[in-house]
């Protein structure tokens, strides 16, 4: 798709200068980008039928059979860091229409079976505390 490979260039690009500024004043950064993951990520971020489940498990099993992730908590960890990422971005947005933009972009990553793994992880927190 040509549309979307201008989106990744564009924001790998970005990537790079926010790297490169990094880089320039000594701040140290563990943000990276992994476009054969990304993919994957925009993909869950996209789905919106009602067997969101059955969705996640196919981009799973794609992925395990790629060689791209290890198990099912490796796909969770990614969509969990870029979540963390987007709530950072939401807080540190400039105008209103970003933080907007990023609110929608968690929404659209924390939706079953994201948020039930969250919901037990902090469950299970709670009770063994």
């Amino acid at each position: 798709n040509d549309a979307y490979t201008q989106k990744l260039k564009r924001a790998v690009d970005l990537a790079v200068e926010i790297r490169d500024m990094e880089n320039e004043n000594g701040i140290d950064s563990d943000i990276k980008i992994n476009s054969r993951t990304l993919f994957y990520v925009k993909l869950w971020a996209e789905t919106l039928t009602d067997d969101n489940k059955l969705i996640w498990s196919d981009i799973i099993n794609t992925m395990i059979s790629k060689n791209f992730i290890k198990d099912e908590g490796d796909f969770f960890k990614k969509i969990n860091f870029t979540t963390n990422i987007l709530k950072q971005l939401k807080k540190a947005a400039p105008t209103e229409h970003l933080r907007n933009i990023s609110s929608q972009a968690i929404k659209m990553l924390q939706k079953s079976p994201v948020n039930d793994i969250l919901l037990y992880e902090l469950d299970y927190k709670e009770n063994n505390e």
